[in-house]
């Protein structure tokens, strides 16, 4: 993965709605969290091995950020059992739909 780490977070805009997804360390799958719509900050972007498709990471504050304050409770204890607690490192996939700012 060619990752590259922005100096600072970086604005992106979704319209329409694109979807938040986390990489489950553990399982080795992509899971849905929710979807992103209007301005939000992104801390990297890099490629999905799977696809060879261009992504952003997301920083994601576990039912804090972007209105995504319910998601599964399974989401939730997945990503508790893989160490994370407060925060995770999601990512959106660049489209048309999901521009800088």
């Amino acid at each position: 993965m060619d990752r590259h780490l922005f100096d600072s977070p970086r604005a992106y805009v979704a319209r329409p709605p694109a979807t938040l997804l986390w990489y489950d360390p553990r399982t080795g799958q992509s899971l849905e969290i929710g979807t992103l719509l209007g301005e939000f900050q992104a801390s990297a972007e890099f490629t999905l091995r799977d696809g060879d498709r261009p992504a952003i990471e997301v920083p994601y504050r576990i039912n804090n950020d972007f209105g995504l304050t319910a998601i599964s409770d399974a989401i939730v204890r997945r990503m508790n059992e893989a160490g994370y607690t407060e925060q995770v490192e999601a990512y959106v996939l660049l489209s048309d739909a999901v521009q800088p700012r």
